[in-house]
């Protein structure tokens, strides 16, 4: 992998180190479906505020990934996401996905960025955040062994809410929802990738439904 996981988690603390304010650790694990495919691994992530700006390093490592007609195997996703709060509760947010993942067919990377609006309140007495994003796949093209990209566009939405707090740490759960348009997997020599349109890739709609659970530790409740 380009980012392996451990190395993703002393990369995110040695940045975090050098905030102003003090930064918040999450660990935890997320799962579920993703446009037909199924995941489920482990996520670590290091919560970064300085004043109205707030920086979000994450990393999922998946070991159990499935991918449809294409076996199983393992894959890792590292996600940088500014967000800039222009009053206490609202703001407006960015993300950036490098994912990449080696099923037993194919080992295939892509690139993903997101934009939108972010929320964050108190719902029955306990901190709840929510972002509303558009996001679209980038770098799309055919790799040297003629798997193509998925050309994904859509919209997602991101809520996490706290669940109960103890001494030392606090309880979240998550829930990542998509709805997107893609292209169906074809040939690159007739889907117009070469220059020649012949017989054009449909598109389709799916979606996506991950779950997860944090524990964080340290930074501010919210």
């Amino acid at each position: 992998m380009k980012l392996p996981f451990l190395f993703s988690i002393v990369v995110f603390s040695a940045i975090a180190s050098g905030a102003q304010d003090k930064p918040s650790v999450l660990i935890g694990a997320s799962g579920g479906g993703s446009f037909g495919n199924l995941s489920i691994g482990p996520t670590v992530e290091v919560r970064v505020p300085i004043r109205r700006f707030e920086l979000d390093l994450r990393d999922t490592f998946d070991p159990l990934e499935s991918h449809v007609a294409l076996g199983s195997g393992y894959d890792n996703v590292a996600t940088a996401e500014p967000v800039v709060w222009l009053t206490r509760g609202f703001g407006l947010d960015g993300r950036v996905d490098w994912s990449q993942y080696h099923v037993t067919d194919v080992s295939k990377h892509g690139s993903y960025v997101y934009g939108g609006i972010a929320t964050r309140g108190q719902w029955l007495d306990a901190p709840v955040r929510v972002m509303l994003d558009y996001f679209r796949e980038v770098n799309n093209g055919v790799y040297g062994h003629g798997i193509e990209t998925s050309h994904l566009q859509g919209g997602s939405m991101y809520l996490e809410a706290q669940v109960g707090c103890s001494k030392h740490a606090c309880y979240y759960t998550t829930l990542e929802t998509a709805v997107g348009g893609l292209l169906e997997q074809g040939n690159p020599q007739c889907d117009g990738s070469f220059g020649r349109v012949t017989c054009p890739r449909l598109r389709n709609v799916s979606g996506s439904g991950i779950m997860g659970l944090l524990i964080r530790f340290g930074g501010r409740n919210d």
